[in-house]
């Protein structure tokens, strides 16, 4: 009975502590972007601050042009999800329920793109795009980040648990490969599509060295302008916290609108964090 209860009040110690270590950060980063300069430099740092200076947000909106980034960011990401999504379900289709000559091997060498990191490629990716006078433009951001192995897997392996019977009625009753794939596969994959949709949202909106790079001061996103306020030796840490406690706000909200069918794909798929 003692150990029963020592384990429960150990498992809920756990929890707290876990829950207090993911929250801080938020706290601390909203705390931050309250305080005069002078005060995020103050040994011992304080928790609240001891004068609230709401200035800082107009500060940092006007000297990054945060709006502007706010609408890039959401252009890009909004882009990329937009065509990330119908291509990612049409190859998993493919992979999943057809059978033709070398499937294992393509999908391999898809998988393999994992390994390839974008710092790998982006002096050639950069060369291109300027050849083709993409480069500062937004289909020159969106279309080369548009394709990433991890929803064609994870849709792969949700494709598979669904009966081939299932395809093979529908069929019967008349309905073409392309009906099957939004009449039936569709509906029974909204899980793991929130899944894809919450990472993609989360890398695309927190991206600094492509759009860095690739867009520019023509199409700056948000990323880059939280970077404008960091200096070789210096960092105006009460501003940048500004923008990022804005910046983070459309992620929370995207993962608590998602957040039911979000851990359910992430329960069936066996991701590991």
């Amino acid at each position: 009975m003692r150990s029963s209860r020592a384990y429960t009040v150990c498992r809920y110690w756990i929890l707290v502590v876990l829950s207090v270590s993911t929250v801080f950060p938020f706290f601390w980063m909203f705390s931050s972007s309250l305080k005069p300069l002078r005060e995020v430099y103050t040994w011992p740092p304080t928790l609240i601050p001891r004068e609230l200076h709401l200035s800082n947000f107009r500060e940092a909106f006007e000297r990054s042009n945060f709006i502007r980034a706010l609408i890039n960011s959401s252009l890009y990401t909004g882009g990329c999800i937009a065509l990330y999504v119908p291509i990612s379900l049409l190859a998993a289709f493919g992979f999943a329920k057809y059978r033709f000559k070398g499937d294992s091997l393509l999908f391999m060498l898809v998988l393999a793109a994992v390994m390839i990191p974008i710092e790998a490629v982006i002096v050639p990716l950069f060369g291109l795009l300027l050849r083709m006078r993409w480069v500062g433009t937004l289909q020159g951001l969106v279309i080369p980040r548009v394709v990433e192995p991890f929803g064609i897997f994870l849709l792969r392996q949700h494709f598979k648990t669904i009966p081939d019977d299932l395809l093979d009625a529908a069929r019967i009753d008349g309905c073409s490969e392309l009906g099957i794939l939004w009449r039936v596969m569709l509906p029974l994959s909204l899980p793991p599509l929130a899944v894809i949709v919450v990472f993609m949202f989360i890398w695309r909106w927190n991206e600094l060295l492509w759009p860095l790079v690739i867009g520019g001061n023509a199409i700056r996103t948000i990323q880059p302008a939280i970077a404008l306020f960091k200096y070789e030796r210096f960092v105006e840490w009460n501003l940048l916290m500004a923008l990022c406690a804005i910046a983070v706000i459309p992620v929370l909200v995207l993962f608590f609108t998602l957040q039911r069918y979000f851990v359910e794909g992430v329960v069936k798929s066996g991701l590991k964090f």
